[in-house]
């Protein structure tokens, strides 16, 4: 995982793809404690995973048309 400053940050410090890397990070650790790769909860953060990954290109392309200041000064 990720982390700024050392471990201490605020939720607003953090970019928007950080935030979705540290989900990211939570959902590989979950699967790890799935019995098996055919129970739901699995499937569910599977699932989960894909939708990260929409959104990730999603953030990416809407990134292209807001400027690199505003993106510092609000954290994308």
């Amino acid at each position: 995982m990720k982390y700024t400053k050392g471990g201490n940050f605020t939720t607003q410090e953090m970019s928007m793809l950080e935030t979705l890397q540290e989900l990211q990070d939570v959902i590989d650790i979950a699967k790890m404690f799935c019995d098996n790769k055919n129970d739901t909860t699995y499937k569910n953060l599977e699932f989960t995973e894909d939708y990260i990954t929409h959104l990730r290109k999603k953030i990416k392309i809407a990134l292209e048309h807001v400027p690199e200041n505003i993106q510092k000064q609000e954290y994308l």
